[in-house]
């Protein structure tokens, strides 16, 4: 684009061209009227940084728009420029609009110069379809996944698991949230392996995401609240697990970690859909399952722990102020109410949005004062079984054994081991520290792990407390439940 300094003929009316000037001109001093960035002198009298001259383009689709300097006195220019301005700038134009710091030869222009953009932009599709064909072709990091199409940026937008940290979603039902967690898990599922992607979901409805229950990267799928509960404090010790490593390697976080490419943790990837049934169960956003649940939002990122949570109702009565403070990237879907929205994005908007499927407002860390009209994929059930067939059990492995993956273990225990462990502890019902150090000492089990390791499993309410330092754990049900083994009167 050449930068032009002064008024050219244009190609479009000069009636029309005369009126958008006039009214863009109204629009920036409007909006520095309405934020109150103005200076008031001695005697009383208010300046407002107002509009010196628009030079357009031929075609006059770009403004220039430079402000008037002498008006500029004791306005720090910082004022003028900063993202939460030309948010509100971009709001009351309606049209795309940044800074222009140089000309273009590369000399750095005088005073404060805006460019605007009135080229005609295509529309948003009304549909994004992902399918498994365009998952396979994707060949960048492996856990990169699509999120839509932005407005006004031509394509499919992408960002890694890291970009996207925790993320809040929130809609009226039948928006299109569920799909777009379908569509996140499918290209995570079948691109990774399980040792680099593994899959956690809480769902309430026990519906939503059932067709992910046979994929191998899934390690659990709590469904009733008990199970919720428990799955949250497994993923603490899971997140203790992935620091210990981390401070191990003497580094600071996950990424930092698997950047040497030795050994590295693999993404853990909680998805909670309908976030509000169990915060309700539980007693609120004070009750146990949202307090346990702030409390990994506000630490386990770091260790490659990302949650991605989605509801209908996201307001105060749902979310702690921690909870929502850690919440990265935030989509809102179409809302019944502006307060709904509020809720979800600290803004209105979500209520305007059209009654088209997969329609939502994006907030996210690179762009943390826009919000950004956005299309969003979509997975059909036709290809998330699909990708569970490919990626499902293989042979005559169950989802019961895929279950007993996620029995945690400790720092130092290999996984493999760990699972042997488990199952000779639930079968045989020795759970004193000295009869499984006995057994699997032979197999490098150290006594100090084998007390961690019985200590994690009653954290988490696998095995009972011993009522004196003698006495066994009681094998508990969920540990069954996880192993496949059934009832004890079953095994009986």
């Amino acid at each position: 684009m050449t930068v032009v300094t002064h008024f050219q003929t244009t190609s479009i009316a000069q009636a029309t061209l005369r009126g958008r000037h006039l009214q863009l001109a109204h629009q920036v001093r409007h909006t520095f009227e309405r934020i109150g960035i103005e200076h008031r002198n001695d005697d009383g009298i208010v300046f407002t940084p107002r509009v010196k001259r628009i030079a357009w383009t031929p075609d006059g689709d770009i403004a220039l728009i430079e402000l008037d300097e002498s008006r500029l006195w004791h306005i720090p220019s910082t004022r003028l420029t900063n993202p939460d301005t030309l948010r509100k700038l971009r709001r009351t134009i309606g049209q795309p609009i940044a800074v222009l710091e140089t000309d273009h030869t590369g000399q750095r222009l005088p005073g404060i110069w805006y460019v605007v953009s009135f080229a005609p932009q295509p529309p948003l599709p009304e549909s994004l379809r992902l399918t498994l064909e365009v998952i396979q072709h994707i060949n960048a990091d492996g856990l990169l996944v699509p999120v839509g199409q932005f407005k006004h940026t031509p394509g499919i937008t992408y960002r890694t698991l890291d970009q996207l940290g925790h993320v809040l979603i929130g809609s009226a039902t039948q928006r299109g949230k569920t799909s777009l967690l379908n569509a996140w898990i499918g290209a995570l599922a079948a691109r990774n392996t399980p040792d680099r992607y593994q899959l956690i979901i809480i769902d309430a409805k026990a519906t939503t995401l059932h067709r992910w229950r046979g994929l191998r990267h899934l390690k659990q799928y709590a469904t009733t609240l008990d199970e919720a509960l428990n799955t949250l404090t497994a993923i603490e010790v899971l997140a203790d697990q992935h620091f210990a490593a981390i401070r191990a390697a003497r580094l600071d976080n996950w990424h930092d970690f698997n950047a040497r490419g030795d050994h590295p943790l693999p993404a853990i990837h909680v998805v909670v859909d309908e976030l509000p049934d169990f915060v309700f169960q539980s007693g609120g956003p004070t009750g146990e399952f949202a307090t346990l649940l702030a409390r990994l939002a506000g630490k386990v990122l770091g260790a490659g722990v990302f949650l991605t949570i989605a509801g209908t109702q996201m307001g105060s009565d749902v979310l702690p102020p921690l909870l929502r403070a850690n919440m990265i990237t935030r989509i809102a879907f179409q809302t019944s109410d502006r307060y709904k929205s509020l809720a979800v994005l600290n803004e209105v908007g979500a209520e305007k949005l059209p009654a088209i499927k997969g329609r939502a407002l994006w907030r996210d860390a690179e762009r943390p004062t826009q919000l950004i009209e956005t299309q969003m994929v979509y997975l059909d059930g036709e290809d998330v079984d699909a990708i569970v067939a490919l990626n499902g059990p293989s042979g005559a492995e169950s989802q019961s054994t895929q279950a007993a993956a996620f029995v945690p273990t400790i720092a130092g225990v290999r996984p493999e081991l760990a699972q042997d462990i488990a199952r000779w502890v639930v079968t045989t019902g020795q759970t004193d520290v000295r009869s499984v150090w006995a057994e699997f000492r032979g197999k490098g089990l150290a006594r100090n792990k084998a007390i961690g390791l019985l200590n994690e499993w009653e954290a988490v309410g696998l095995l009972g407390a011993q009522e004196t330092a003698r006495d066994p754990r009681p094998v508990l049900q969920p540990f069954r439940d996880r192993l496949g083994l059934g009832s004890e009167n079953d095994s009986a």
